[in-house]
């Protein structure tokens, strides 16, 4: 039921490389402040909004990264063609809204580029990401961990949510009224 694990060329280890990497290169790029603001955890009023939080940064996404690593890849078929596709246009379409992100005043709202689609892009395209490296490894794990993720990430969405509502006021009001909160609902 569960894959032997190992390490290697042929492994899907260069998933969570290329993702890791992206981030890097932005921090170093875009400096302290933005990874102070991009790494911030939300505000909750309870530990009990807390835990999924918690749950879906540390542990489902985690989980996947570290798992992949050791997930062997079924090399020149068309499922790794397919599911790298889907890998790399979500980790491009991330960088360009970490890069939005960055490049957005502190004192309002992002409202540019990606998060003209989404007000939560980062997370709705780790998900797609993820999703391409499931179909790459054609691994159930992946699969559930990403469907997990999902789910998890719901409490943490509301944190930032209302933090932005805190911080943003009726401009982030306005902002959430003509943007879904993933790409086509919300």
């Amino acid at each position: 039921m569960l894959p032997e694990l190992n390490i290697g060329w042929g492994y899907a280890w260069w998933f969570p490389a290329t993702y890791v990497l992206i981030t890097i290169s932005i921090v170093a790029i875009y400096g302290r402040e933005f990874s102070k603001r991009f790494f911030r955890f939300p505000k909750s009023e309870s530990i009990k909004q807390k835990i999924p939080v918690l749950l879906g940064a540390a542990l489902f996404g985690r989980a996947i990264m570290i798992y992949s690593i050791f997930v062997p890849l079924e090399l020149n078929t068309l499922w790794l063609w397919i599911g790298a596709f889907i890998f790399l246009i979500g980790a491009l379409l991330t960088a360009i809204a970490m890069i939005n992100f960055a490049t957005t005043s502190q004192d309002q709202p992002v409202r540019k580029g990606m998060y003209r689609f989404s007000r939560n892009p980062i997370q709705v395209l780790a998900i797609i990401m993820w999703i391409g490296v499931g179909i790459v490894t054609l691994s159930w794990i992946i699969f559930g961990a990403c469907l997990l993720l999902a789910v998890v990430s719901y409490p943490s969405i509301r944190a930032q949510e209302r933090y932005c509502l805190e911080t943003y006021g009726d401009a982030y009001r306005e902002y959430m009224k003509s943007t879904p909160r993933y790409l086509l609902f919300g």
